[in-house]
């Protein structure tokens, strides 16, 4: 470990040990010794939480998995698999932990070399480990716990090295994350292998991200026997879809082994597909891949089998959200959409949440449900920081969609295809004349389309809640000060709103009084809003919009203010507007409340 970090031999002799006065790991372990009849229970399943040695791991373990274990008793066999490697808080994109020794991996026996180790990497590393294992072990003793490093896991699975090098190619302009951020499945493997070298066996693996949510213990016992009597070896939260070659950002996030053995489709619109086209392979013998979301999985212990096998054995390894699923098709297993999803709240989709520090909230610390989309290309390092900065308190999850700008031939294809109304006429660009299209007519479509890409994703991604709520920024968006404290308290408000989508930022509004959001901001019902620089939509409220905006007949903003008049949708507004583009004043009301809007954005 020391040599990892540079030091020399005489350094490594001469270091003080660490202190393991007040130990918080604990003496005893969960795991039955070898030959040891391990304990009846009511299912044969295991439920495995993944989690990271971040703060926001432990505060997902404290608010929520340790009082629910501890509900939970000793129902179920649990295990909880621990990242230890370190997050990059700061957001740099040079980041990296190269110095971050391996831990071992390890099902926690309570060894002395294994408290050891704890110790060592608590004191050099993160102090958080110490305060997970303590809550877990108070909370629930009954539990499993399994521990190791990115060094552990790239050990285990070489070729993630290179799938990873591939996502980081992927995404270029954003900064790095562990392996484990989007390879999870993999420390998975890795607990379910030591948990079966040990003689306990399992006829399938539950695995939960750690902010998963279920209101009591009885909803998970009974997801799990709502969903026993299904065959398939994997079930997942979302429909299961193919994988689009030019929309999806992890396509290509794979090793070349994985890459060569699979194909995608050059174009195809369909999200969701029947199981019977699941197993179909190209003319060359390769299997489609597949995707889903993954915040929750059953995956059977046949399918672990072939997972391990892909990925370690022949060198075919990829991104979390296509590599089960497309192992499942390829090797003829079944894959569906799990049942009862009513039981649970989800998660972060693709990556460990666990694995990014939170920006801390002055007024209170708030959770957030939004998934939040920033209209934007060509993302640098302190531009994603930026973001991040405004955002990883107001939002779940943060994801980056393209801006669309058509060329001549894609607008005679629209008109064709009947999205683009022959009659399109705007405030600003006038009358359509196909034979001389002005750069604000293409802009107003390219605006339209690149929303209408974001609402689909929405549509799409949606699970079991309609009435979930998304967020969609275009670039030029400024926030006001104060945004994380009013968009936290308009998501306590989100249930209870008889609309589909709420204007956080809005031009040429009439505001009136409402309901409350703190300081001086209400929420109220439209009137006439213009802009689309920063808006809250529901899942219906996504479908709405891709129906009454088109075919497209104005500019998007006229046309949804024409929608909300006409009652095709039904919209609210943030008054004032908690958003501003450049080119608005900076408001009187603003300057009376002493309320900046922040400009680095």
């Amino acid at each position: 470990h020391y040599a990892n970090l540079g030091q020399t031999k005489a350094k490594l002799e001469h270091r003080r040990m660490p202190d393991m006065s007040g130990d918080p790991f604990p003496h005893e372990a969960a795991l039955p010794a070898v030959g040891e009849k391990p304990h009846q229970f009511a299912f044969d399943d295991l439920i495995l939480i993944k989690t990271t040695s971040s703060a926001k791991g432990v505060k997902n373990i404290k608010k929520f998995w340790a009082p629910f274990l501890a509900e939970l008793g000793n129902q179920v066999q649990v295990a909880l698999s621990i990242d230890v490697t370190m997050e990059n808080a700061t957001m740099n994109a040079q980041h990296d932990w190269s110095s971050m020794p391996a831990l071992g991996d390890f099902i926690y026996t309570a060894t002395e070399d294994q408290k050891r180790k704890l110790h060592w990497h608590a004191e050099h590393h993160s102090p958080a480990l110490r305060i997970m294992f303590k809550l877990l072990h108070e909370a629930a003793p009954h539990a499993l716990l399994h521990v190791a490093s990115e060094k552990d896991i790239l050990k285990s699975y070489p070729s993630l090295a290179e799938a990873a090098a591939a996502s980081a190619n992927a995404s270029k302009n954003r900064w790095p994350h562990p392996v484990g951020w989007g390879y999870n499945y993999a420390s998975s493997l890795m607990a379910w292998k030591l948990l079966k070298a040990r003689g306990l066996k399992f006829d399938h693996v539950w695995e939960f991200q750690d902010d998963v949510r279920f209101k009591k213990a009885q909803d998970l016992l009974d997801l799990v026997s709502e969903n026993k009597a299904s065959v398939d070896a994997l079930l997942v939260p979302s429909k299961p879809g193919k994988v689009n070659q030019s929309h999806w950002f992890w396509t290509k996030a794979a090793s070349k082994a994985y890459l060569d053995a699979t194909w995608v489709p050059a174009n195809h619109s369909t999200f969701s597909i029947e199981p019977s086209l699941l197993e179909a392979k190209n003319h060359e013998g390769q299997c489609e891949r597949i995707r889903s979301e993954v915040w929750s999985t059953r995956t059977s212990s046949a399918l672990l089998e072939k997972m391990h096998k892909w990925c370690a054995g022949e060198n075919k390894c990829a991104w979390n959200e296509q590599f089960p699923q497309t192992v499942t098709t390829c090797e003829g297993l079944g894959i569906s959409q799990m049942a009862r999803l009513d039981l649970m709240q989800g998660g972060g989709g693709g990556g460990g949440l666990g694995y990014q520090e939170e920006v801390s909230l002055p007024q209170r610390l708030l959770e957030s449900h939004l998934d939040c989309y920033i209209i934007q290309r060509e993302l640098d390092a302190e531009t994603m920081k930026n973001w991040a900065a405004h955002l990883n308190v107001s939002c779940k999850r943060v994801m980056f969609s393209d801006p669309v700008r058509p060329e001549p031939k894609d607008l005679e294809q629209s008109l064709e295809e009947g999205t683009l109304d022959p009659l399109y006429h705007s405030a600003k660009a006038g009358f359509l004349n196909i034979t001389h299209l002005p750069a604000r007519l293409i802009h107003e479509v390219g605006c339209k389309q690149a929303h209408e890409m974001v609402w689909h994703k929405i549509v799409q991604g949606a699970s079991f809640d309609n009435r979930r709520w998304s967020a969609v920024f275009e670039a030029d968006a400024i926030f006001r000060d104060d945004f994380a404290a009013r968009s936290l308290e308009l998501q306590e408000q989100a249930g209870s709103l008889q609309a589909d989508m709420v204007f956080l930022g809005h031009c040429f509004e009439q505001c009136h009084e409402g309901i409350r959001l703190g300081q001086d901001v209400n929420i109220a019902l439209s009137a006439h809003p213009r802009c689309t620089h920063g808006y809250l939509t529901s899942v219906t409220g996504a479908q709405r919009l891709i129906d009454q905006m088109t075919p497209l007949k104005h500019a998007l903003d006229e046309q949804m203010m024409y929608a909300i008049q006409n009652g095709g949708l039904r919209a609210m507004s943030v008054c004032p507007p908690i958003l501003r583009q450049s080119w608005q004043a900076m408001p009187a009301w603003n300057l009376s409340h002493h309320h900046d809007f922040n400009d680095q954005v």
